[in-house]
């Protein structure tokens, strides 16, 4: 098997701290490789059928399930609840599984939003 390409990332973001893959890390010769960094993060308050997450609105190095997009009242994430300084807003909206790139493991998923894709992490998946 070849080597894995990961994503070409912006030099303003090399300074940036940022999250990576909690399962393998996501090193190739001993280099974490990023997942997310915490200038994209938007918000550290959502909550998931799955669990506590971060909405970020780029992330690297990750696969999009494209094929099981689903909608509407989910088994596995039907609403996400927004905590900000208004009432709770719940939305639903299209949502597609995010993978490691590196390890495969599922790390959230991504949602559309206003023409815009916003993407969710699980807390728990990532360090």
């Amino acid at each position: 098997m070849g080597k894995l390409c990961y994503d070409s990332i912006p030099d303003e973001k090399n300074s940036e701290s940022f999250y990576h893959c909690k399962y393998c890390f996501t090193e190739e010769d001993g280099i974490e490789i990023p997942i997310v960094f915490t200038g994209d993060l938007i918000s550290i308050d959502i909550e998931s059928a799955d669990g506590n997450c971060f909405n970020f609105n780029k992330v690297y190095n990750t696969v999009v399930n494209k094929e099981s997009s689903r909608q509407g009242n989910l088994q596995n994430f039907d609403t996400f609840t927004f905590f900000d300084d208004n009432p709770i807003i719940k939305t639903e909206n299209t949502i597609k599984d995010i993978y490691c790139r590196t390890c495969l493991s599922r790390l959230g998923f991504e949602y559309e939003e206003k023409n815009n894709t916003l993407y969710v992490i699980l807390k728990s998946n990532i360090l």
